[in-house]
C-alpha cells in the first residue's frame, strides 16, 4: 500500500470516530424532557414541551417513559460506539508495519464502518420509535403541536444518515 493511501486510510478512520462523537452529543443533546443527568432527582412539573402540548398528567407521565427509555437506548448506542472505536484503534496501532498489516488495517476500518452504521440504524429506530409512541398517546392537536417541534429542533431530517423523519401522511404541518 502506498504512504497516500494509508494517511487517506487514517484521515477517513478519524473522520469516523469524530463523526460518532459529534452523532452521539447532537442525539443526546436533541432528546426532549432528558436535560437532567443520569442519577439526578427527576424533573418536577411539566417541561415546556408539555405545557405547550397542554398535556395531560398521564400523557406527560407516558410521554416522559417514553423518552427516557429512548435515552437510555441512545446512551446504550453511544457507549457501544465508543467501545467499537477504542477496539478498532487498539487493533490498528499494533500493526501497520508490513504490506500484510497495512491489509489488515484496511479489513478493519471497513468492519467498523459497517458496524458503526448498524449501530447508528439502530439510534435512528429508538428514537423514530419513540416519536411513533409519543404520537400514539397525543390528540390531534397535540400531534400537530408536536410535530412542528420535531421539525424546528431537528429540520427536515432525523439525527444520522438521511433519515427522514415518519411524519403521518396526513399531516397539515407538511405544506407550511
Amino acid at each position: 500500500m502506498k504512504p497516500n493511501k494509508t494517511r487517506a486510510t487514517l484521515v477517513l478512520a478519524f473522520v469516523i470516530a469524530l463523526g460518532a462523537g459529534v452523532v452521539g452529543g447532537v442525539l443526546l443533546s436533541r432528546m426532549p424532557f432528558l436535560s437532567t443527568v443520569s442519577g439526578a432527582p427527576p424533573v418536577t412539573g411539566q417541561s415546556p414541551l408539555s405545557e405547550m402540548l397542554q398535556l395531560t398528567p398521564d400523557q406527560s407521565d407516558k410521554m416522559r417513559s417514553i423518552w427516557e427509555e429512548a435515552r437510555a437506548k441512545a446512551q446504550t448506542a453511544v457507549n457501544e460506539v465508543q467501545q467499537l472505536q477504542k477496539g478498532r484503534d487498539d487493533a490498528f496501532v499494533s500493526i501497520l508495519t508490513t504490506d500484510e498489516q497495512k491489509s489488515q488495517y484496511e479489513k478493519i476500518t471497513k468492519d467498523y464502518a459497517v458496524k458503526f452504521d448498524s449501530v447508528t440504524a439502530g439510534r435512528d429506530r429508538v428514537f423514530q420509535d419513540a416519536v411513533e409512541q409519543t404520537r400514539q398517546i397525543l390528540n390531534s392537536e397535540q400531534q400537530k403541536k408536536y410535530e412542528e417541534v420535531i421539525r424546528s429542533r431537528l429540520g427536515p431530517k432525523m439525527p444520522g444518515k438521511d433519515s427522514p423523519i415518519l411524519l403521518p401522511e396526513h399531516d397539515p404541518v407538511k405544506h407550511h
